[in-house]
């Protein structure tokens, strides 16, 4: 755990820079709750859009920024893409707190997504923990389908794995979060160099209100919670554009 402590205090300095020079816009911080291994307390599911590769690095800065005072044990847990971020050898330091999403979501992967599922599931089962979730199946640019379409706020249509994990985890925080940048295309280069660059355009974090997952809210069926979700995802979006700096 302290190497991953030592690795997230890095991303969390390298965010902190990119807020300092105005390259980053983080919003709704007070949205993000305090960790703890209180039974009271819920875990957190932060469901995020996935508009570039950088989400996955900067989400886990933005949020260590707020939890750094705290044990290692109660650092973000990350879902990033399997291929683009677990199997580089750079993330290694990372790995005991990554749980990598394979890309293709064919019958090729059906089981390797199932047990991806099953471990976020017992992950928020524990007391004090936290995920960050990109259910849109990938990046937007390669969205089938949009559930908003406007410049700077594009959302593709989530996927009914996050209905399906708030309906397994018992009670937990959703917390909806909007990010607002410049997509990757598709034929983009997804070399770890090129994302790193990629960090210093211009982005927007917006941070939801969070809501509890009861067992009543539980009791809709999985695409029933992730339509919910993706709407309360368009309803921040106004707030998430980004502004392209001059």
């Amino acid at each position: 755990m302290f190497f991953i402590y030592i690795g997230y205090s890095l991303i969390g300095l390298l965010v902190y820079v990119l807020i300092m020079t105005g390259r980053l816009k983080v919003r709704g911080t007070n949205n993000i709750p305090l960790p703890g291994h209180d039974k009271r307390k819920p875990s957190i599911l932060f469901v995020v859009n996935h508009p570039s590769l950088r989400e996955p690095l900067v989400m886990v800065g933005v949020l260590f920024l707020k939890y750094f005072p705290y044990p290692a044990s109660w650092s973000i847990w990350s879902t990033p893409d399997r291929d683009n971020f677990y199997a580089h050898r750079f993330w290694g330091l990372f790995r005991k707190r990554f749980i990598p999403v394979p890309r293709e979501r064919g019958k090729k992967n059906h089981r390797l997504l199932f047990g991806c599922l099953l471990k976020i599931v017992r992950v928020l089962r524990q007391p004090g923990q936290s995920v960050i979730l990109f259910p849109e199946g990938g990046r937007t640019c390669v969205a089938k389908k949009l559930a908003c379409s406007e410049p700077g706020k594009r959302l593709g249509v989530l996927k009914s794995g996050v209905g399906a994990v708030i309906r397994k985890s018992g009670d937990i925080l959703v917390i909806p979060v909007r990010i607002g940048c410049p997509e990757d295309k598709p034929t983009d280069d997804v070399s770890f160099w090129t994302t790193f660059g990629r960090l210093f355009w211009p982005m927007t974090v917006t941070i939801g209100e969070g809501f509890l997952a009861d067992a009543t809210y539980r009791a809709h069926s999985r695409d029933w919670i992730t339509a919910d979700v993706e709407k309360r995802m368009r309803k921040i979006g106004d707030m998430a554009r980004y502004r392209l700096a001059a």
